[in-house]
């Protein structure tokens, strides 16, 4: 048992508990501080300090903060903006109680938080613990974990979890001080997923108790840093440099995929991908950037394939409504040859073949070949008959001239 817990006791009928330091960052949060604030004033725990990191707000942020008489609060005014890992680390420098805990300046804590994750703590003999938080956004609630079953064995596959995403969030996290000797502070370079990045320190070392029910209501804000999509990438990417043997790298990247932030008209965004795989050569593991590049292949296969069947799909609707003499072959080479023997043997046969530029070949058995630039049957379909590589110019050619009746012949997918 730790010392702290050996040092609870019953005093003349009242709970005495270690003193707690709650760390409160804040930038810019007049409209919400004092919410935040109150909310761990009012714990039934109350043998708190709270202690107010204000990082150069400009607005009415200090003067509300000022405006709480309360002997428990502190406010540190640091001197320049630095962002919140930085405000949280000085704050803990400053901390006198034995346990520290996090909130954020526009969160609210359940007034038994403290009481519930301490007596846990107690009566598990653990130095951590967290619990789940019930994420507000305009008139949506929903709880966090998104997985969250409402029970103790939660704790027991929580590094499995872990390894593929935090589940852990800053205000509801509560340890011992003596931890942060031993796991370090927060990351000031990180600029998000901070408490995901110091939980994976933490539960490399320690066990890390769950409570389960949620103790803590979160607000999302517009003009967080949550919606922040470069700070996100950074983030990735450094957490990869650290912690590449602990993290499940395979679903990290699948969800760095998913993340619109690599996507560019539904294509992966190479430019921004590869940042992930220098972190990872960083990491001096060749075995880890060979799986970067193979997760990429794999996605490009994938959406590929699902594109190929979805045009496939398409032809098929498109070819069951084309009439003779009312539709165009676009190319007039072997695939344009090979759609229209097998469009004729239905007796359609395609009113010109269409070509890029205009070659020496001016008829097909009797139909015409025609440039682009001469086309002009902008309202009939038009049956695309050339290779992959070719098909992205020539579909940019075909809607820039406002032509949108198309299809891609099966055979050239």
């Amino acid at each position: 048992m730790s010392i702290y817990c050996q040092e609870r006791k019953k005093f003349e009928g009242e709970k005495q508990y270690p003193l707690v330091s709650v760390v409160i960052p804040v930038y810019n949060r007049e409209n919400t501080i004092l919410r935040a604030i109150n909310s761990v004033l009012r714990q039934t725990y109350t043998n708190i300090e709270i202690i107010v990191v204000d990082d150069c707000s400009t607005d009415s942020t200090i003067d509300r903060i000022k405006s709480c008489e309360d002997d428990r609060l502190k406010l540190l005014c640091l001197s320049e903006n630095r962002g919140a890992n930085y405000a949280r680390n000085r704050g803990i420098e400053k901390a006198k109680g034995d346990f520290i805990a996090f909130q954020d300046s526009d969160d609210e804590w359940f007034p038994e938080k403290l009481d519930i994750q301490i007596d846990y703590m107690y009566e598990k003999n653990i130095k951590a613990s967290f619990c789940p938080y019930i994420l507000r956004q305009g008139h949506k609630s929903q709880i966090i974990p998104c997985d969250f079953p409402g029970d103790e064995s939660y704790e027991d596959n929580l590094i499995h979890r872990l390894k593929k995403g935090n589940v852990v969030g800053t205000p509801t996290l509560v340890f011992e001080k003596e931890i942060i000797s031993q796991i370090g502070m927060f990351d000031e370079q990180m600029r998000r997923l901070q408490d995901y990045e110091l939980v994976i320190r933490l539960v490399q070392k320690y066990k890390l108790g769950f409570i389960d029910q949620p103790l803590v209501y979160a607000y999302r804000m517009e003009q967080s840093i949550i919606s922040d999509q470069d700070a996100l990438l950074d983030a990735h990417t450094r957490l990869i440099e650290k912690h590449i043997d602990f993290i499940d790298l395979k679903y990290i990247i699948d969800e760095f995929i998913d993340n619109s932030t690599f996507l560019v008209n539904g294509e992966l965004n190479w430019q921004e991908f590869n940042k992930i795989i220098e972190s990872v050569r960083k990491s001096s593991c060749p075995e880890y950037e060979n799986k970067c590049y193979q997760l990429a292949m794999e996605y490009f296969n994938k959406q590929t394939l699902l594109i190929k069947d979805m045009l496939k799909e398409w032809y098929t609707f498109f070819n069951e409504s084309l009439k003779d003499s009312e539709y165009a072959i676009y190319g007039a080479g072997v695939y344009g040859h090979k759609v229209y023997h097998e469009m004729k043997k239905e007796n359609c046969y395609p009113k010109v073949f269409l070509v890029s530029k205009q070659g020496e070949e001016k008829e097909i058995e009797g139909i015409p070949v025609v440039s682009l630039d001469e086309y002009t049957y902008v309202n009939i379909p038009i049956i695309i008959a050339v290779s992959w590589n070719k098909q992205k110019e020539l579909i940019a050619n075909l809607l820039n001239r406002g032509i949108y009746q198309f299809c891609i012949y099966p055979f050239c997918l």
